[in-house]
Parts: C-alpha cells; sequence; structure tokens
C-alpha cells in the first residue's frame, strides 16, 4: 500500500459490495454470485483497508439507479489525515457539482 501511495494520492475505491438492504436482512450471504460464509465476508472491503494501517474515509458519492444511497472510501498515505480528509472535500466539491442533485450511480 506505501508503493501504491507514493505513486498517487489516493486510492478510491466502493465503501460496500452492496446497495443497501432491507433492515430484517440480517447480513449478506450472496453477491454477484459470490458466497458468504459468515457474517463479516461481505465487508471485506472496509476491514481489509483498515487494516493497512492507512487513514480511510467514507463519503455519499450518489445515489443508485433505484435511488439507494452509494459510498465511496477514500485511502491515504500514512500519517496523511489533512491530506485525505483535503482530498474528500475536493471530490465532494466534485461531486456536488453534478447535473442538479444526486449523482446517479449504474
Amino acid at each position: 500500500m506505501n508503493a501504491l501511495l507514493q505513486r498517487y494520492d489516493v486510492l478510491i475505491c466502493p465503501a460496500s459490495i452492496v446497495l443497501p438492504f432491507p433492515v430484517e436482512a440480517r447480513d449478506i450471504r450472496e453477491a454477484a454470485g459470490q458466497h458468504f460464509g459468515t457474517y463479516i465476508d461481505w465487508l471485506a472491503i472496509t476491514y481489509a483497508l483498515t487494516l493497512t494501517g492507512m487513514p480511510v474515509i467514507a463519503i455519499p458519492c450518489g445515489m443508485s439507479a433505484s435511488g439507494l444511497p452509494v459510498g465511496i472510501q477514500i485511502v491515504g498515505k500514512v500519517r496523511g489525515e489533512a491530506a485525505l480528509l483535503s482530498a474528500a472535500r475536493a471530490i465532494e466539491e466534485i461531486i456536488g457539482t453534478w447535473a442538479t442533485g444526486k449523482p446517479e450511480v449504474h
């Protein structure tokens, strides 16, 4: 991760592998044909980044075609919290300029 972030300012990836699901569903057991044996398996995209020790922030980035919220995670450099927050703010400003409302993610 250090080598990657020496080349790039930040890493951006989805905040979740699935769209929000009904509150009655305790967890996700399958997505895109991938079976998840435990509750935390489908959360790997979030905890894997935390395990790198890099600062990470999650921000909203729009809505799905069905109107559900979508987010992204932004990973910064070691001890780069200020730069990470600045990048997140810049991304929020760019996203806010799309169309006349919320951007759609398809």
